[in-house]
């Protein structure tokens, strides 16, 4: 079972290993200008906010989940197929939209297949989610060799992985929860608890303190005068810093709880981000990359945990899609565009302000911290 869910992690990641990087090329070889771009990019995280919360509801109250997963899979594989015969600018961005809100879903969807897999059989989340990362960096890397001067391949390299998905997604374990009877329906249950509100709150503050680093880091280290290869070690560095924490997570899980892991991603970044804004020396950077295994692992993987030992598992869909959708939308909405004005204003000094979003992040991990005492 743990394999199978691995397989779904590495197909899934392949995807998003490609689109990130490669998907503007594409967009930029149909006559998109830079402000275009911009906006279809924009549509995926705002159908991540709209789509996919609206999705998990209706798997909540169903109770089938793989079924759902690749049907979903399926129906995006066809929409990036159709970019293809898409030509200008409104008709890209319609397609974007319709194929956003069969993607966005896909991913909270196999998180909670992961996490419910957890819970019922005892899996271990994070080695079956680190070929996810390993997936990615393959992608990232390989990708680049692949299109090598084509940018027209992207588009098939990513209707290929999402296909694979779809596949995996079939092989998934079918785990169903109870048919939801309550008439107010998953979504609002979740929304009207504040301490679940206050959850999706501090996780989101936790992953969105990288929004400097994932938006503004290649560009400052380039400023700096780094090379592009020590960059690009240094991206590898942190990813390989991730997988590393997945594979012994568990023991970290076992001896603090996800509510520790989440502080752990709190603390590391209090940690990180003024030191990184100290400057740009080699040794230094070195030395901070490996502390994105607590900022981002930590803080993720006590996330998943989180919802799976608090949620019903008849509202865990709609709870992994609502986490998705503050953590890597709205939140990462609003952080991106001030990260950007502050590294305007104060280049990389701006890292330090980041720091406000772990301390953000810790506070809300201790207050759900004393009210999991008071229980």
């Amino acid at each position: 079972m743990a394999i199978r869910i691995a397989v779904f992690y590495a197909a899934m990641f392949t995807v998003i290993g490609l689109r990130m990087p490669f998907w503007p090329v594409w967009l930029s070889g149909r006559g998109l200008d830079p402000g275009e771009i911009g906006v279809v990019l924009a549509v995926s995280s705002w159908m991540q906010v709209a789509a996919a919360p609206w999705v998990a509801s209706r798997v909540d109250r169903r109770g089938e989940r793989r079924k759902v997963l690749v049907i979903l899979a399926v129906a995006a594989a066809l929409g990036y197929a159709l970019f293809d015969l898409a030509g200008g600018f409104v008709a890209i961005l319609l397609l974007a939209g319709l194929v956003a809100a069969v993607f966005t879903p896909i991913l909270p969807l196999g998180d909670n297949i992961a996490v419910l897999a957890v819970q019922r059989h005892g899996i271990d989340y994070g080695r079956a989610r680190l070929w996810g990362s390993i997936s990615f960096t393959l992608a990232a890397t390989g990708g680049g060799i692949a299109i090598a001067g084509q940018p027209d391949r992207v588009l098939w390299l990513i209707v290929a992985a999402v296909a694979a998905t779809a596949v995996a997604a079939a092989f998934l374990p079918d785990i169903r929860t109870p048919r939801q009877r309550d008439r107010a329906g998953a979504l609002r249950i979740l929304i009207a608890d504040r301490r679940f509100v206050a959850f999706l709150l501090a996780a989101g503050c936790l992953q969105c303190s990288h929004a400097m680093l994932y938006g503004f880091g290649t560009l400052h280290w380039q400023a700096a005068g780094l090379s592009a290869g020590f960059i690009g070690l240094l991206w590898a560095e942190s990813v390989v810093a991730e997988i590393v924490f997945f594979i012994w997570g568990r023991k970290a899980l076992a001896r603090i709880g996800p509510l520790g892991l989440l502080a752990a991603g709190g603390i590391a970044g209090i940690v990180r981000w003024p030191l990184m804004a100290l400057g740009s020396d080699p040794v230094l950077l070195l030395i901070l990359q490996p502390l994105h295994a607590a900022t981002f692992g930590a803080a993720h993987l006590g996330a998943m945990i989180y919802i799976s030992g608090t949620v019903a598992p008849e509202r865990s869909a709609t709870a992994q899609s609502l986490h998705s959708a503050i953590a890597g939308g709205i939140a990462f909405g609003i952080a991106m565009p001030l990260a950007g004005l502050i590294y305007g204003w104060f280049g990389g000094a701006g890292f330090a302000a980041m720091t406000v979003f772990s301390a953000a992040g810790l506070a809300g991990t201790a207050w759900l911290w004393r009210l999991a005492d008071a229980r």
